[in-house]
């Protein structure tokens, strides 16, 4: 009698154990909290150095564009458009640009995120012929909350036209997501 309890006993706790170690929830959860998101951005950089009062000398700060981002689990197709108009004299230059790429985030802390990925796309003046453009990104992101972002990011840019030119870019602009 005594070993049946014995044995009865053990079997209760085994079983106690497995039960409790397992999730009985079996829907599969999101691996991060911007799995399966649309985000739209858009940078601010050139609106901000025309607004920095004091600003005398000619800043470099990008592109006006829009930013279109497609989360899945682990990777995001992201497309960007924009436009670089100098309306300072008849002189300046016009630019275009379009890319479409992927990107890939990763959180280093509950609010900051590092993300990296590839662009490729037409770069250009809008009056000639563009260039092919093939660059790789690295940026961060500061989260606010779930859904708004302020990021940056630069790259390393490769433009394949009438010649070849090579761009770093460090980051420099300011995104609003």
């Amino acid at each position: 009698m005594k070993k049946i309890k014995i044995y009865w006993s053990l079997i209760m706790i085994f079983l106690s154990f497995s039960l409790f170690s397992q999730d009985l929830n079996t829907e599969e959860k999101p691996l991060n909290f911007w799995s399966n998101h649309k985000e739209i951005g858009f940078n601010f950089s050139p609106l901000i150095s025309t607004l920095i009062p004091f600003n005398l000398g000619e800043t470099n700060a990008g592109f006006t564009s829009f930013s279109f981002k497609r989360y899945r689990k682990k990777f995001a197709l992201r497309i960007n458009a924009g436009l670089k108009l100098d309306d300072i004299n008849e002189d300046g230059d016009n630019f275009v640009l379009l890319t479409l790429g992927f990107e890939k985030r990763r959180m280093i802390t509950n609010k900051i995120s590092l993300v990296t990925g590839m662009d490729f796309g037409l770069f250009g003046l809008i009056d000639e012929e563009p260039f092919f453009n093939i660059s790789t990104f690295y940026g961060f992101e500061y989260n606010f909350n779930d859904k708004f972002f302020i990021a940056t990011e630069g790259n390393f840019q490769f433009l394949v036209g009438e010649g070849i030119n090579v761009n770093v870019n460090p980051p420099i602009a300011v995104f609003f997501y």
